[in-house]
């Protein structure tokens, strides 16, 4: 059976200056077999929709979590001061109680769902 991982990040609508997410996932291409976050569309949300930030997903299978959180807590994908405020990785381990919340400068929480609400800033 394997670990599945559910993880999201968002993040502002225009970075300022090269996209982190690239980074973030070149960085999955060389440490979690290639697996990666997409970024998710409104076009399923039924009406019109707009997203006030971009929001990519990856279900990740054996993902390597602790690396890979480390590295984004670290910032070593790029996201300027600025937008660093303003993004946010959230991640479900199936295996794991309580959700867990990392941004780029470092910050982590951890919790139920519920006791996330609001910490995205």
């Amino acid at each position: 059976m394997s670990t599945i991982t559910d993880l999201l990040i968002l993040t502002p609508l225009v970075p300022e200056g090269p996209d982190p997410i690239d980074a973030v996932n070149a960085w999955c291409v060389e440490h979690a077999a290639g697996q990666s976050f997409g970024e998710l569309s409104t076009d399923g949300a039924g009406g019109h929709k707009v997203f006030t930030n971009r929001v990519f997903a990856c279900a990740g299978n054996y993902f390597p979590l602790t690396e890979f959180l480390e590295a984004f807590a670290s910032n070593a994908f790029g996201w300027s001061a600025y937008d660093a405020a303003g993004t946010i990785c959230i991640v479900d381990h199936e295996h794991a109680d309580e959700v867990r919340a990392v941004r780029p400068d470092g910050e982590r929480m951890h919790g139920k769902w519920g006791e996330l609400a609001g910490w995205h800033r």
